[in-house]
């Protein structure tokens, strides 16, 4: 970032009016406010303590010289494995949890939730590490899929387990509810088919392995 004039800015938050992680320099000779990073010297790591988890870089550049830009590695981490509303994607939704679960992570479900709907509106759920995914409280979440796919897809020999969870599927003509390579456990788990949209392939289109355990059907 060139130095005196451009300034990276980073925010603990989701937006830019969360708390500025504070640099030191002072306002840029292009006008730009105090505190934003600049220079060819990483500014080091930081790490989000808002409750969403977020973090947010807002860059600002005069219009007199081009260079070659800046570059951060963003990793994710769930601090809090669980899932807070019915969103489709973004903070405290169940497709982000999922995204940012760690290996062996086991995710989970407010209380709040139970006996609530979570559509997925922007494709299938890729299970591409073992995960847990466990409704611990209350009535059993209800996970809805859209507009033709699967709600989750298993990679080969990747382990999922449910518990405590509805599914029902949406038309996709294979593996509505499931695309399963992998080992999956089913406990206490139930799919459930509109009789509009069975098409003609299977519920759980399975080249894996499938657990059952209590009253899953």
């Amino acid at each position: 970032v060139e130095s005196d004039y451009d300034a990276l800015y980073i925010f603990d938050g989701p937006d830019i009016i969360s708390p500025a992680f504070a640099s030191g320099n002072p306002i840029t000779l292009a006008g730009f406010p105090a505190n934003g990073f600049y220079g060819t010297t990483s500014p080091g790591t930081f790490t989000s303590s808002h409750s969403t988890g977020c973090l947010t870089f807002r860059f600002l550049s005069d219009q007199s010289d081009n260079r070659t830009g800046w570059a951060a590695n963003v990793s994710c981490v769930f601090k809090n494995p669980m899932v807070t509303n019915l969103n489709n994607d973004g903070p405290g939704s169940f497709r982000q949890g999922i995204d940012c679960m760690p290996a062996n992570g086991a995710l989970t479900f407010a209380p709040s939730l139970s006996g609530q709907n979570i559509t997925l509106t922007s494709g299938p759920i890729n299970i591409s590490r073992n995960l847990s995914i466990h409704q611990t409280a209350g009535s059993n979440i209800n996970i809805l899929g859209a507009n033709n796919f699967p709600i989750f897809n298993i990679t080969k020999d990747i382990q999922l387990s449910l518990r405590n969870i509805n599914l029902y599927p949406s038309n996709g003509i294979m593996g509505r509810a499931i695309n399963n390579e992998g080992i999956l456990t089913l406990d206490n788990t139930h799919i459930f088919e509109s009789t509009l949209n069975l098409g003609s392939g299977s519920t759980i289109n399975n080249f894996g392995v499938i657990n059952i355990l209590g009253t899953s059907g």
